[in-house]
């Protein structure tokens, strides 16, 4: 695997497998297709944190049988994890030229209700010009557990970017 960060914190990153390209790798999050209809570019700049992410599933190679035509070089499934109790997290680092990244984190299961919920701003003045950043992002990954399967809502944003997911496993 090689991901292609273009930016800084992962922003505008693609990912390929065994040699394809970023337009030939499928992009999943638990089950859902994620890719850029139109270019497929920046395929793994996800709007969510690392805190959230259960496992990855990479299927190496020719996908395109089961998935379609964008999945030639192989498939990405990262999986969100589905927190079993409650829980707050807060984390503030800084460095140099301003650099400030802080997240928060609240997590809640009550029965059979799971719901996982970031919310990160990161900023830098920058070294060089023009290599000054601002990204403020949210994520909320929700699982309700009824009798007759799961349903996962998702909820992600960054910097007037937003995306709504929705996935039934019955």
């Amino acid at each position: 695997m090689h991901v292609q960060p273009r930016g800084i914190f992962g922003v505008q990153s693609d990912v390929s497998v065994r040699g394809a390209s970023f337009s030939q790798q499928l992009i999943l999050l638990n089950g859902v297709r994620m890719n850029d209809a139109q270019t497929a570019h920046h395929n793994f700049d996800l709007p969510m944190p690392v805190v959230q992410i259960e496992r990855i599933e990479v299927l190496k190679g020719a996908g395109s049988a089961l998935y379609g035509p964008d999945a030639y070089g192989g498939v990405i499934n990262i999986i969100t994890r589905t927190p079993e109790h409650q829980a707050s997290r807060l984390k503030l680092s800084g460095g140099e030229n301003g650099l400030v990244n802080t997240s928060g984190n609240y997590d809640v299961s009550i029965s059979g209700i799971h719901s996982s919920n970031v919310i990160e701003h990161r900023r830098s003045d920058g070294y060089p010009e023009d290599t000054d950043f601002r990204i403020t992002s949210f994520s909320s990954n929700n699982t309700l557990e009824l009798p007759f399967g799961n349903i996962w809502l998702g909820l992600y944003g960054r910097y007037g970017f937003s995306l709504a997911l929705f996935s039934c496993l019955c």
